[in-house]
């Protein structure tokens, strides 16, 4: 990691600028995609491709990493945290976190989505 000072601050405040072997960072993405069903359609494909990731095997590393997820809830569509790292070269960290709360709930209860109206209809 290097500390380098901001030229346009007047405090002793420092920037934080995290190098590695694969550059610089360039975004951080955190998604909610459906674990072990990553596809290349939208929005998933355009947005990691504006960003300068390889779809094809950010998709394959992710449905690798999250296909005992999804067996664990039966298949049912139960979107993972997950956060990606992109660095300056275009190669990508991928931190898979954990399933979304409310995704579990309606797994949980059988649904497959929640109320259409709320305050009329209850689940």
């Amino acid at each position: 990691m290097h500390y380098i000072t901001n030229p346009n601050h007047t405090s002793n405040l420092y920037l934080l600028i995290k190098t590695t072997m694969a550059g610089k960072i360039t975004n951080i993405l955190n998604l909610e995609i459906p674990a072990g069903k990553a596809q290349p359609a939208p929005p998933l494909g355009p947005m990691l491709g504006a960003n300068g990731v390889n779809i094809g095997q950010f998709i394959k590393e992710f449905n690798e990493k999250t296909m005992d997820l999804m067996k664990e809830f039966g298949g049912a569509d139960v979107k993972v945290k997950c956060t990606l790292t992109i660095y300056s070269d275009r190669s990508f960290d991928l931190k898979i976190g954990s399933p979304v709360t409310s995704n579990l709930i309606l797994w949980k209860l059988g649904l497959k989505a929640g109320s259409g109206e709320p305050n009329k209809t209850k689940i």
